[in-house]
């Protein structure tokens, strides 16, 4: 009889034990593969939640949008040194720190919505250097735990699989997809389905559900080190373990580069790549009229192609040497190809609508995110070796990055974006796409000169054709994408970029902001293109306010009628864009509004600017908001924001917005403030009685000056037959027409709440219907 065929030899069953344990470690690798990808999911969920919360209370300006991005950036390059530090320590048992890291998020994470709320009634009014500070501390613990992952678990990769650049693209490309999951999974399911407050403790549920499947997958793997040590000390299984041992290292050396070079690589990437995103960001936002799930959407593909281009990195890293650079180059000259054409190839499909559009857009954000995503791993495999300082290289690798991109993100948001325009930011982000591909080809060993000259060469010539050739391709570059071949629409013939956003004019006065209607350069009552009846409609409700304040300027068309009111004696306008001013002074009929001595312009975020006011109240407020589905909309008509409004409001001052017709928008306010009437879209508020008084009204109509000429002509038929169709369209709150069978066209508070049983009121947590209006649901 064989050794073989006996059926308790010490040889055989230690030869099969290792072998068993060898199938286990890949199914450890899997294991921990999908327990990061559920990690990734988590932590993005909290960047969307915590950044509309931060808005709440720092304002939706780029200033402080940029400060919350910066400040959540830095906590993961700090935790990601923290977690590099932590992984040089012998006989760490890796799995379990990040089981405790996960849970310990987890509790952070379900407390910081109210943690967030109490700070914020803490530092209203502080400087952007406090609001910088602040911020920074309330998100430093939970992202730096979430930044000491990656280096953690690239160090108990690495002792597995041997390739520093294979372990990094693996597990990078598992993290990122999964935040690129959760963009897709918070824009369309959880945040038109809950909110905020319940996106949390799903999140926070999941980190504690990737907590309890690591300390799982620990306990098992030291079950299955304690067999491995028994079956070591039979011969056979000895020499079988060495065989595994050896064939575990025989992948490719890192390649000879300077950590210090790829450092500094690693930096310029980051840069560049989170540059392109918040370029590309605004085109879709442009072009999609500010959706409230352009971010989302942008950030779920943008890290998708950053996690396929690690996917792709590492697979090469874990392959032959030879082809390492021909790959990497080939997908770096492909991004270089997709953004030289990205401004004109959109132009061109926006005449054929969203649905050619949009999957281009799209597609560029992938393509151009793969090639950045091949970065860090390739760098990680060319200048960090496998060995026990792996995982601390790799967060020093990392932070290079993270403090990159941050730098890309402020530079970007403050400079560029106020200095240039968006086709001169897309021609200079492609020259120094072509500037890092050729730093890159010419540090990489192994490729030959030819291949480098060529590839740089290429690049070069990409980069300066975009920039001969993209600025002519791109006339009318916003007319195109705003319309997308609308009918009946007006040419684009002012433009005005800033870091604030874009504003189109049209040559028939219309005002576009961010790629929607905004108003129009119209004070005429008479020849009525913007319903400007509406802010005239008020000397309806009240007898002469005094004291007025306005958020969102606009056109400027409605702060010029309301300054020139009878008896108004100051207007406060809050403005976010201050270009909007700008526009307004190239305009006669509006811009004696900048020289008005009764007019205070002031630059701010518009609810950050109320919850800090303490000063005398105001008789009538008016907020010209935009429409009700668009992207932090909601911040402005919210029961949090609209009872704000109301205490800042004298005893039965009057509060007016737009609704753009939306049910839930109207019952908010009615629900606040108990009082009310529909005029047009517009809700006209108080907590008094409204005494609509058409004829108050027509003697009003009859005092209003603006720039000293009369705004109605007693004399003239056409404004005799205005002030008549006024009085009979608009005869008060729940008065029918002439026809008895016609309903009122001015429903009051008592009929809009009758009719809107059911209407969830629209709240700083659920959002009101930003992300459910695809749905078709309010």
């Amino acid at each position: 009889m064989t050794m073989e065929s006996l059926p308790h030899s010490p040889a055989a069953t230690g030869s099969a034990q290792v072998a068993e344990d060898a199938s286990g470690s890949t199914r450890e690798a899997t294991l921990i593969s999908l327990m990061f990808f559920g990690s990734g999911i988590p932590a993005l969920i909290y960047q969307l939640v915590w950044q509309r919360m931060l808005a709440e209370i720092f304002g939706v300006q780029i200033e402080a949008v940029t400060v919350i991005v910066t400040a959540f950036m830095i906590g993961l390059g700090c935790g990601s040194l923290a977690g590099g530090w932590l992984s040089t320590r012998t006989g760490l048992a890796t799995l379990r720190v990040f089981a405790l890291i996960e849970l310990s998020i987890a509790a952070l994470g379900a407390v910081s919505l109210p943690v967030l709320a109490w700070v914020s009634d803490r530092v209203l009014g502080a400087s952007l250097l406090t609001t910088a500070l602040v911020t920074l501390a309330l998100v430093i613990v939970p992202t730096m735990l979430m930044g000491a992952t990656l280096p953690l678990l690239v160090r108990h990769w690495v002792s597995r699989s041997g390739s520093t650049g294979e372990s990094v693209g693996r597990l990078y490309c598992m993290n990122t997809l999964g935040a690129a999951f959760a963009c897709v999974l918070a824009a369309f399911v959880i945040f038109p389905l809950s909110g905020m407050r319940t996106a949390t403790y799903l999140a926070a549920l999941l980190n504690a559900t990737v907590a309890i499947a690591a300390l799982t997958t620990y306990i098992r793997s030291r079950a299955s080190a304690s067999r491995i040590a028994w079956a070591s000390r039979t011969p056979a299984a000895a020499g079988f373990a060495s065989a595994s041992a050896s064939a575990s290292t025989m992948v490719a050396a890192p390649l000879a580069v300077k950590f210090r070079a790829c450092l500094w690589l690693a930096a310029l990437g980051g840069g560049v790549s989170m540059s392109f995103e918040v370029f590309l960001f605004r085109t879709i936002s442009f072009s999609s009229g500010g959706s409230a799930s352009a971010f989302a959407t942008t950030l779920a593909m943008f890290l998708a192609g950053l996690a396929m281009g690690a996917q792709a990195a590492g697979r090469w890293c874990g392959g032959s040497a030879v082809s390492l650079p021909r790959h990497v180059l080939n997908t770096q000259l492909a991004g270089i190809a997709v953004s030289a054409a990205f401004l004109p190839i959109a132009k061109l499909l926006s005449a054929f609508g969203p649905a050619a559009l949009f999957p281009f857009l799209y597609l560029a954000v992938f393509v151009i995110a793969t090639a950045w995503g091949t970065l860090l791993p390739l760098l990680s495999q060319l200048s960090i070796a496998p060995d026990h300082r792996s995982g601390l290289r790799t967060s020093q690798l990392y932070l290079a990055n993270i403090v990159g991109s941050a730098s890309g993100s402020l530079f970007t948001g403050f400079v560029a974006m106020q200095s240039f325009g968006l086709v001169h930011i897309s021609i200079g982000l492609t020259l120094a796409s072509a500037a890092t591909l050729g730093l890159f080809a010419w540090m990489l060993p192994g490729a030959h000169h030819n291949l480098r000259r060529r590839y740089t060469a290429t690049a070069l010539a990409l980069a300066l054709c975009a920039a001969l050739v993209v600025p002519a391709m791109t006339s009318n570059l916003f007319g195109s994408l705003e319309y997308k071949n609308a009918p009946a629409t007006s040419p684009v013939v002012d433009v005005l970029e800033n870091r604030h956003g874009i504003v189109t004019v049209a040559a028939d006065g219309s005002v576009y902001g961010g790629g929607m209607y905004d108003g129009k350069f119209n004070v005429d009552p008479i020849h009525d293109t913007n319903m400007v009846f509406r802010p005239y409609g008020l000397a309806a409700a009240t007898p002469a306010p005094r004291r007025v304040l306005m958020i969102g300027l606009s056109s400027g068309s409605w702060a010029q009628v309301l300054v020139n009111m009878p008896g108004v004696e100051s207007l406060t306008v809050v403005e976010l864009n201050d270009g909007y001013a700008t526009l307004i002074g190239r305009h006669p009929n509006v811009a004696s509004l900048l020289r008005n001595p009764k007019v205070t312009l002031i630059t701010d975020d518009g609810r950050r600017w109320v919850r800090q006011y303490h000063e005398p109240p105001f008789d009538m407020i008016v907020m010209n908001t935009t429409f009700f589905m668009r992207a932090q909309t909601s911040l402005l008509l919210s029961r949090e924001m609209v009872t704000l409004l109301r205490d800042r409001l004298v005893p039965g001052g009057l509060l007016m917005y737009n609704t753009t017709e939306s049910k839930r928008v109207q019952r908010t306010g009615c629900e606040v403030f108990g009082n009310g009437v529909l005029l047009g879209n517009n809700i006209v508020l108080s907590t008094s009685p409204i005494i609509w008084d058409v004829a108050r009204w027509r003697r009003a109509m009859l005092a209003w000056r603006i720039d000293g000429k009369p705004v109605i002509d007693p004399g003239n038929p056409a404004h005799q037959d205005f002030l008549r169709r006024f009085a009979q369209h608009f005869p008060g709150p729940d008065i029918a027409t002439a026809d008895t069978g016609t309903p009122s066209p001015m429903p009051s508070c008592q009929t809009i709440l009758a009719q809107t049983q059911g209407f969830a009121p629209v709240t700083d947590d659920n959002m009101g219907s930003e992300w459910r209006f695809r749905y078709g649901v309010e």
